[in-house]
């Protein structure tokens, strides 16, 4: 870790210093769509195919359904974004939860509290009673692909023509 960086990993901070903080679309929907665009840059390499015009638009229409967006704050900072649903009926029809994005600053990766973000999100499933969880990642995204692994997920099926895997997670 660089001397000049915090001590940020989550046994420095403290979980209790975390709070998740529902998406207020008038005053962060800036915020939002930076955190938006630098994971589209993640998972893709470029922003061929990023709207930002089409990116707020679904925002705005996730907050008025049944998607969930948060920003992980620290202290009053905005550091992450947490999207998700928890009420999809999958094809065999078994209520599950959907992913759509995990996000956190640069900063704040590799240091525990992705694994923060991830637990919350699957104790929100269970206690909605899903019986598992989807997601889908670019492929080429190794530490997406890891992480995701690490925690039980597997895949399922192949890449699509837009480079998407889909995984799942039994609850």
């Amino acid at each position: 870790m660089d001397k000049d960086q915090p001590d940020i990993s989550v046994n420095a901070l403290g979980v209790a210093q975390l709070s998740f903080m529902s998406l207020d679309i008038e005053h962060h929907l800036a915020q939002a769509l930076i955190f938006r665009k630098d994971a589209w840059w993640l998972s893709f390499g470029s922003f061929d195919g990023y709207s930002e015009s089409k990116t707020a638009q679904w925002l705005v229409n996730a907050k008025a359904k049944d998607i969930n967006i948060y920003h992980l704050c620290y202290k009053g900072e905005i550091i992450g974004q947490l999207e998700y649903q928890d009420n999809v009926v999958t094809e065999d029809g078994r209520r599950a939860g959907y992913v759509f994005l995990f996000y956190l600053k640069q900063a704040w990766r590799g240091r525990g509290v992705g694994q923060l973000m991830h637990d919350f999100v699957i104790e929100k499933f269970a206690r909605a009673k899903c019986k598992g969880a989807m997601l889908k990642y670019a492929r080429g995204n190794a530490i997406a692909e890891n992480f995701y692994l690490s925690n039980g997920w597997y895949k399922v099926g192949s890449a699509k023509a837009n480079n998407l895997q889909l995984m799942r997670k039994d609850l």
